[in-house]
């Protein structure tokens, strides 16, 4: 961070009635810089008496305090239960072949995250998949790319 704003930001701080209330700061170092780094949430918790912790907490309590990148990445979850999985690894074998993710399941271009479930209580609905908490039945390949619109 500049040392410019470092300075306006201690300013700012300084001239709060209640230093113990991180939102104006946060508010304020968004407004300023665009988003809230790790740097500035360290600024702000020697500067304020917050611990880092409690700035986290609230960060991600408000997504608009998050880095875009968050907002763009979709969850796949899918369920890897018995009565489903067999059904269910093909579908997701095939969207391999589609998008490429890594060991960890984030796909190469960062929009994608795939997870699994023990079993989303559906078994008579199955496959299931849930994107972003909203939970597809008796979904197929083309059912999925229309949803994750791919």
């Amino acid at each position: 961070m500049e040392k410019e704003f470092i300075e306006k930001l201690d300013r700012f701080i300084l001239d709060l009635s209640d230093k113990r209330n991180e939102i104006p700061v946060l508010n304020f170092v968004l407004e300023e810089q665009g988003e809230i780094t790790d740097e500035a949430i360290k600024i702000i918790a020697e500067k304020t008496g917050i611990w880092d912790l409690t700035i986290k907490n609230t960060i991600n309590f408000y997504p608009k305090y998050q880095k875009k990148k968050y907002f763009e990445l979709t969850e796949i979850v899918y369920c890897n239960g018995r009565n489903c999985i067999e059904r269910t690894e093909k579908i997701i074998d095939e969207l391999k072949e589609v998008i490429q993710f890594n060991e960890d399941g984030l796909s190469l271009d960062g929009k994608f995250k795939l997870l699994t479930k023990r079993c989303f209580g559906e078994c008579n609905g199955g496959p299931n998949i849930e994107i972003n908490g909203l939970l597809y039945n008796k979904i197929n390949i083309e059912k999925l790319k229309l949803a994750l619109k791919i």
